[in-house]
């Protein structure tokens, strides 16, 4: 079942044109790789897709529904969610706090919520809880988000966008700054995640050995256009794929 689709994307900055003519299907289950070179339009699709930005032609539709140039917390509770480059969390909140927003990002607080809002409440603090014990962030509820280390910023940001119980997961570079040993255990959890919860998930990464390790489709963007999308092994043996990285005399060789 087609979860996903993007049809015909184009995303222009005045003159500059940074995502062309992009097509792609995520189907549910998928765990799919988007990489490229520096520059070549991934985060900015990310964008689009999230809406974050409009696109400026083409459409997305998720789960049958064109959510093109819809706001991203419209996006959200349809059962999307993302992650940044940069861990966004709620820095002077405590951790718990932090997965408890997420979780109230995807609710519509309507009637029974706020004729019951401490029920509500306990259900988002068992919600979250349950979040932050798979990415080992159980015993640091109590501390502030700024007070955690790096590695444990970059994992509470991606629990607080599955607080929002996605459908679809968007991963913006989650193990960027990350140390192999700590992009190893990320890169675990993500696993964890997707077989326990049934995640589909779309990653953002330059770290290959973490692409190559998760995801069973990949697409490439090269200068805002798709060059390449199929299986890993596919990926790694196209020549336009290894000229976008390395450069003719690499294809050559």
């Amino acid at each position: 079942m087609t979860l996903l689709d993007v049809s015909g994307v184009k995303r222009a900055f005045g003159g500059l044109v940074a995502v062309r003519d992009v097509s792609f299907t995520v189907a549910e289950g998928d765990f799919l790789g988007l990489i490229g070179p520096n520059g070549a339009g991934k985060t900015t699709l990310f964008n689009v897709i999230s809406g974050v930005l409009a696109p400026s032609a083409g459409h997305v539709r998720f789960r049958g529904q064109d959510i093109s140039g819809l706001p991203a917390n419209r996006i959200v509770r349809r059962g999307l969610s993302r992650t940044f480059q940069a861990a966004t969390i709620y820095p002077e909140a405590s951790v718990i706090e932090n997965a408890i927003r997420g979780a109230f990002s995807s609710t519509r607080f309507g009637l029974r919520n706020s004729l019951f809002p401490a029920r509500w409440r306990a259900e988002a603090e068992e919600k979250a809880l349950a979040i932050l014990d798979l990415f080992g962030l159980s015993r640091r509820v109590g501390l502030k988000a700024r007070e955690l280390a790096y590695g444990e910023q970059r994992r509470l940001g991606v629990a607080i966008a599955l607080a929002s119980d996605p459908k679809l997961l968007m991963l913006d570079e989650p193990v960027a700054g990350l140390n192999p040993e700590e992009a190893s255990e990320l890169a675990a959890v993500l696993r964890k995640v997707k077989a326990e919860r049934g995640v589909t998930m779309v990653l953002v990464e330059h770290h290959m050995r973490t692409v190559m390790g998760l995801c069973n489709r990949i697409v490439v963007l090269d200068h805002g256009t798709l060059i390449a999308q199929g299986s890993p092994a596919d990926i790694v043996a196209n020549p336009q794929v290894i000229e976008a990285y390395l450069g003719k005399d690499a294809v050559h060789a």
